[in-house]
């Protein structure tokens, strides 16, 4: 895997907002294992021999990914490893940007991203996975739509908190959606599913709205939200649609 020179990432888009904390992301982690666990399979990670994650984080899914193919594995994020979290040996961290990959031209077989794509160029993302991709290498991406986000009752609606708090530190809410359209426009070949079976969102996922940048009337409302969880703790759904796409690149 040839590298071009990674640089420091300097994306105003999540200027505002750092990565939540390392105990909410293993949480994500775990929540999403199963459609990763299928979306993986469908890429053909098992016979992948160069493989990248985009937007890694704190590194817990490259080293997943190092289990998962037996190979090693680039991580690239804005961010500096986390030298303070074990990551598999054969995990190796470049700083750089999924907009200006520091990548060759068709070098990479396997690009893996969640919950990445949301605070990035999301179309130039795609554009760049394209370049570097070999002929036959896959992109696969799990990214949410909260503006499909299903709740009910009323009393326990959080959408529009998401929308409006993702919107003001300069990430797309719904970017799930679009995602297909950006994948058959640069020529993948595409494929987009849902998970199989119903989930309700993580109960956690109030925490992960609290490490955004809310406004005082926001906040109480997700206090208010908070209070009502734990009063009825059993009573109430809620369903975040997630985009499982898949993209391969033409082999001719």
């Amino acid at each position: 895997m040839c590298l071009r020179g990674g640089r420091p990432l300097s994306d105003h888009r999540r200027s505002a907002v750092d990565l939540p904390s390392l105990a909410l992301c293993r949480a994500q982690a775990a929540w999403l294992r199963g459609g990763r666990s299928r979306l993986l399979r469908r890429g053909g990670i098992e016979r992948r021999q160069k493989i990248v994650e985009l937007g890694a984080g704190w590194g817990i899914v490259a080293s997943e990914l190092c289990q998962r193919s037996g190979r090693p594995v680039l991580a690239i994020d804005r961010r500096s490893r986390p030298h303070h979290v074990d990551l598999h040996t054969n995990v190796t961290w470049v700083v750089g940007r999924a907009e200006q990959l520091p990548l060759a031209d068709d070098s990479v077989d396997l690009i893996f991203a969640q919950f990445t794509f949301l605070w990035l160029d999301a179309q130039r993302a795609v554009a760049e996975a394209m370049r570097v991709l070999a002929p036959g290498g896959v992109l696969a991406v799990i990214e949410p739509d909260y503006g499909g986000l299903m709740e009910h009752p009323a009393e326990i609606a959080t959408r529009s908190i998401w929308t409006a708090a993702l919107q003001r530190v300069g990430a797309d809410p719904c970017v799930g959606r679009k995602l297909p359209g950006f994948f058959d426009h640069v020529g993948f070949r595409v494929e987009a599913r849902f998970p199989d079976r119903y989930e309700d969102a993580p109960p956690d996922r109030l925490d992960f709205l609290a490490e955004l940048d809310l406004t005082a009337s926001e906040q109480l409302q997700v206090d208010r939200i908070r209070t009502h969880m734990v009063q009825h703790p059993s009573a109430g759904v809620a369903h975040l649609p997630l985009w499982m796409v898949l993209g391969e690149k033409p082999s001719v």
